[in-house]
């Protein structure tokens, strides 16, 4: 019940009117107080930074002190990593070592694992200083530094110096890992970089001939004979090659994920084929369901063919028990177990016979069967380059004897398990989940394909966890490449923006909503730069920058449009200078706009009756040409469209996306599957020009059908995320409450298809952005 101040304070009078009327003589009332105390502390944001360099020259001599030899490299300290091809730690904080005779350095996937593990947001800015004293075990930063690129502690405040290499010959290649601890709140994570001056051994400033951070040091020659035309600015920066990604393993190498593999580890004892202590379905049924649907993603995951699983590879081993020759019940591996593959067919033959789609559960139980399992799983990955997923399935209460080691085991082997457990009673048996497991608890055939499937479960799923280990073209989506270009490009280009936002998924060159980074948490950024020679080592070499015919340019392309030759030996004697720094801004919370299908255009539910103020558009032109367009006014059919190519077959899909930089400016992106490049489009519209509502439509009056799928809003997943349109009408997904003053970014894929010769401008796909009121 509602209640006014003026209600409350008549039912109080009330009471004190019957009160005495009764003549109890008390001036008492009923009473109770409850509190509630309130604790109010300010949140944490603030970065802990390590990095580890390493060198690789291009075969000219042996990194040691042993050679005799004075180099100026081994001024700053070089030391060899164990079982490398000539690869040298030049730089460390924290100067992580071996706790061994003369304290070697560390291999990179160790190093990358106590980065990870190290607790740095749990240390006093103190402590963070130096470390020395409270190594793990096993580990020891030297008492005597080698160098002022090698530090006792974190760099947290102070600038460190992450690198100093002097004599570089082409060939030369050097990385160096960033590990931002991020403590505290979710962030977004700004790079910022500076030219600057080169420092003295005393920490001054030395003299340059030149501009701080880019000088020439003379001209030499062959300096001028390869073109080098300028007294006191270096080039190079300019012929230095670099890539720039994020390294969320942070092992100091640029990881191409050639290989995905899943390995099946299915508990295949006859009480498999029992049914659910609360329902009538076989449990047998989700496994089969679940390993179907699994095979079929993988196998049709990159369309190019759908009998094979590449760049998938996958096994499955089916444990259980048989008498031995004695009569004894002893775990085993089904001799129908698959070994690691790409072949469709085969794996699908595990859970299909003859056309019948049936799973034989025919072993017995006993003690150990689990841990055999998983222990012939796990070798069966062993030798797997690329991400690893381990799936256990089993509802074994009797054979679980040394499961949790088999699993620890395998976690420790750097193996990702997942656990499907088909009897509640296993956890009381054993601590799946402490070992390492990620488990799903399942009471029914839909948990169970549930736990193949669903990208919103608690753990998320094993198809969506395994599918984001790569990307559409196969590459590491761990390992997304942020830049590529001249090292010039990212520093001064950098410097220039003021700084740029780091994201997971989208290159500098390429503007994208900022990641927010997980708190608590580390995540790495890698660069890895090169001294190139050839004009065709030059050629060989990307970049993001394109061409003015929007093609990538390369480096020679590059170079050749700056300067007249092209010839590293004008680099002799240069020197470059610079500054990288990441800086957190805590993260806003994000909202997720509402979304509404509906029929029609969805610009007629706008609060303003239909005003639009920027639109953006694919469609199908006059005589099947493609035509792509966007201008900040209402769609006009002839006059805006911007992009105009020949199209001969009228089917079409690929992906598209909107991105607002908050400040007016919109970039329309669209990718047809088959093109080698997306087709971009940069609008400006006047600011605080826009409302709150924007509508994406799709049409088809061809006799076929248009489909929009997969659309996101900030990578969030939305609760309308597919609309399709056949025959001659128009349907939409309208969006409420965007903000179309902030950031944001609507990503999504799209598939049309036409029958007959098409129509003029049909079918199409359209963003409209409601004008404001």
């Amino acid at each position: 019940m509602k209640l006014s101040r003026r209600q409350v304070l008549a039912g109080l009078g009330t009471i004190g009117v019957a009160s005495a009327g009764a003549g109890l003589g008390t001036t008492a009332f009923y009473s109770d107080r409850e509190a509630l105390e309130g604790w109010l502390e300010a949140g944490r944001v603030d970065l802990r930074l390590d990095y580890r360099t390493v060198y690789k020259p291009w075969d000219r001599f042996e990194l040691t002190r042993a050679t005799g030899r004075e180099d100026k490299v081994l001024e700053n300290g070089a030391f060899l990593v164990p079982e490398s091809d000539q690869c040298y730690v030049v730089g460390q904080a924290p100067d992580w070592r071996q706790d061994t005779e003369g304290y070697p350095v560390l291999v990179g996937e160790e190093w990358a694992r106590v980065t990870r593990e190290f607790d740095a947001c749990a240390l006093t800015y103190e402590q963070a200083q130096d470390l020395r004293g409270m190594e793990p075990q096993g580990l020891k930063i030297p008492e005597e530094l080698s160098g002022p690129t090698f530090l006792p502690g974190y760099v947290d405040g102070p600038t460190g110096m992450f690198q100093h290499i002097d004599d570089i010959k082409p060939l030369d290649e050097w990385e160096t890992t960033f590990s931002v601890h991020l403590c505290g709140n979710p962030s977004k994570i700004r790079m910022r970089t500076e030219l600057t001056a080169p420092k003295n051994d005393n920490g001054s400033t030395a003299e340059v001939n030149g501009p701080y951070g880019n000088t020439e040091n003379g001209r030499f020659e062959p300096e001028r004979s390869a073109g080098d035309t300028t007294d006191d600015v270096g080039e190079l920066g300019d012929y230095i090659y670099c890539e720039l990604w994020y390294d969320p393993n942070c092992n100091n190498v640029k990881d191409e994920v050639q290989q995905v593999c899943i390995e099946l580890a299915i508990d295949n004892s006859d009480s498999m084929a029992e049914t659910f202590d609360n329902n009538m379905e076989n449990k047998d049924d989700g496994i089969r369901e679940g390993a179907l649907a699994l095979i079929e993603e993988l196998a049709e995951f990159d369309d190019s063919d759908d009998t094979d699983l590449a760049p998938f590879e996958m096994s499955v081993t089916l444990f259980g028990s048989a008498p031995d020759d004695m009569g004894v019940a002893t775990p085993i591996i089904d001799v129908r177990s698959v070994s690691r593959t790409t072949d469709r067919a085969t794996l699908e033959n595990v859970f299909v016979e003859d056309g019948d789609e049936s799973f034989d559960t025919s072993l017995g139980d006993t003690e150990g069967t689990v841990a055999l399992g998983v222990q012939s799983a796990a070798a069966d990955l062993e030798d797997c380059e690329g991400a690893k997923f381990l799936v256990l399935i089993t509802n074994g209460i009797e054979n679980l004897d040394g499961a949790e080691e088999a699993i620890e085991d395998a976690v420790m082997d750097g193996i990702t398990v997942k656990a499907i457990l088909l009897d509640p009673e296993v956890l009381a048996v054993a601590d799946i989940g402490g070992a390492g497991a990620e488990v799903f608890e399942s009471a029914s055939t839909q948990d169970t394909l549930d736990a193949f499937t669903d990208p919103m479960s608690d753990p998320v799923g094993i198809i969506p966890q395994v599918i984001t280990a790569v990307d559409s073209d196969g590459a590491s989506v761990a390992e997304t490449c942020i830049y590529k270009g001249p090292l010039s490009g990212l520093v001064e280009g950098v410097a220039n923006d003021g700084g740029v936002y780091l994201s997971d998924d989208n290159m500098l060159c390429d503007p994208g909503i900022a990641t927010c980074w997980e708190g608590d948490a580390v995540h790495c950024f890698a660069l890895r730069c090169e001294l190139p020679c050839k004009h065709e080592e030059f050629e060989a070499l990307d970049t993001c920058m394109t061409n003015e015919d929007g093609s990538t340019m390369n480096m020679y392309e590059f170079l050749k449009q700056k300067y007249d030759i092209v010839d590293v030996n004008a680099t002799q004697t240069d020197a470059y200078h610079y500054k990288i720094e990441f800086e957190a801004e805590q993260c806003r919370h994000q909202m997720v706009p509402e979304t509404v299908a509906g029929e029609g255009f969805g610009s007629l539910q706008f609060s303003n009756a239909g005003e639009v103020g920027y639109f953006a558009r694919i469609r199908n032109g006059d005589v099947n040409t493609w035509e792509q367009g966007s201008a900040d006014n209402a769609p006009n059919d002839g006059a805006d469209v911007q992009d105009e190519q020949p199209w001969n077959d009228s089917d079409a899909s690929g992906s598209f996306r909107l991105y607002h930089d908050g400040a007016g400016n919109f970039q329309w992106r669209v990718k047809r599957d088959g093109a080698i490049e997306e087709t971009v489009q940069n609008v400006a519209v006047a600011p605080n020009s826009l409302g709150d509502q924007l509508t994406l439509d799709v049409r088809n009056g061809a006799g076929g059908d248009t489909t929009v799928s997969n659309v996101r809003y900030n990578n969030m997943a939305l609760a309308v995320d597919t609309q399709t349109s056949d025959s001659s009408d128009v349907n939409h997904i309208l969006f409420n409450g965007v903000h179309l003053s902030s950031e944001f970014v609507i990503s999504g894929d799209f598939e049309w298809t036409v029958t007959g010769a098409g129509a003029d401008e049909l079918p199409s796909i359209t963003f409209e952005a409601e004008a404001a009121p």
